[in-house]
């Protein structure tokens, strides 16, 4: 999992009731810290969704409507940019310049079949720009 902070700062995982945010930085999760770099969230049967409908937008799909027990796993990486790069102290790799994300979408499907290999339950993989 260590691998996707090559591309992003913040990553997350929706999976069952629960919304995790990754904030190594703890500079964009509100409460992470240095200690405690991250935040785990119970989004079904709560408000979340309409307190932050942008936020929440991202994760509905494959019939995750962040309001009820999703049964499954999505993971969401969101890029670096010009300025999240300038920024980070992990990497200053940004997806988006000199065909770079490109790039990183041709290597992984090239690759995805020997992934598959020891992935067992997964039965879909998409990826969206």
């Amino acid at each position: 999992f260590n691998n996707v902070y090559h591309w992003t700062d913040v990553p997350s995982i929706v999976s069952g009731d629960y919304l995790v945010f990754f904030d190594p930085h703890a500079k964009s999760v509100p409460g992470a810290s240095s200690a405690s770099p991250g935040i785990k969230v119970r989004f079904s049967n709560t408000s979340l969704k309409g307190q932050f409908p942008d936020q929440m937008e991202p994760y509905c799909y494959f019939g995750n409507d962040m309001q009820n027990r999703f049964k499954g796993t999505l993971f969401r990486f969101p890029f670096r940019t010009d300025v999240t790069a300038r920024e980070s102290e992990i990497s200053k790799t940004q997806c988006g310049k000199d065909g770079a994300m490109d790039e990183l979408f041709e290597t992984f499907k090239s690759s995805i079949t020997k992934f598959l290999l020891f992935l067992r339950y997964v039965k879909k993989v998409e990826v969206y720009s």
